[in-house]
């Protein structure tokens, strides 16, 4: 597929459809986009975001009139009003050259592939987004590593600030010797 391809898609709540082009569908399933539905494409909306943004696909609301990014992004944000972060973090593993799925519960936000490891393994890497001035509980954070390391999956934060810039920190198991005095501490 060319880059000047541009196909119509269809905004449903917080997914995009796409139920033509076939060819294009294959081409965006290959690489590790949305989900099919019987011979439709179902787009997150960071897919849906991000696809759009590149030029790849033209997005329609209900009235089949095209959306602009920006539009889009904001019939979007009532259903997630974290969209736009989780656009962010999304965008730049893409532009790494790694395949980002929706995370699988435990509270992260993405499943992310070793590069070249989509359609042959599992994802590698889950993705807990940390937004700068959010609080968060450090048991929050030991619970969701250690369900991770159950899994086999190595567990990153993506720490976001205010300006949009993101670092990655993978994070362990915090060592049994905190937990210790931490109890301890909860009984002084």
């Amino acid at each position: 597929m060319g880059n000047d391809v541009m196909v119509k898609a269809r905004l449903k709540g917080l997914e995009v459809v796409i139920e033509d082009c076939q060819e294009f569908v294959s081409f965006l399933v290959d690489r590790g986009y949305g989900r099919l539905e019987d011979s439709r494409l179902i787009l997150s909306s960071v897919e849906a975001l991000y696809l759009a943004s590149e030029g790849k696909i033209e997005v329609c609301d209900e009235d089949a009139s095209t959306l602009t990014v920006d539009q889009l992004l904001s019939k979007l944000l009532p259903y997630d009003p974290d969209v736009w972060i989780k656009y962010l973090v999304y965008r730049d593993l893409r532009s790494r050259g790694y395949v980002v799925k929706e995370g699988i519960g435990l509270g992260c936000d993405f499943r992310v592939y070793r590069k070249g490891g989509y359609g042959k393994e599992a994802a590698k890497y889950l993705i807990f987004m940390l937004p700068e001035g959010r609080s968060y509980r450090l048991s929050e954070l030991e619970d969701i590593a250690s369900k991770s390391k159950r899994l086999g999956k190595d567990l990153i934060l993506a720490i976001i600030d205010r300006r949009g810039d993101i670092v990655y920190y993978s994070l362990n198991l915090i060592p049994s010797r905190f937990k210790a005095d931490k109890e301890v501490e909860e009984e002084l």
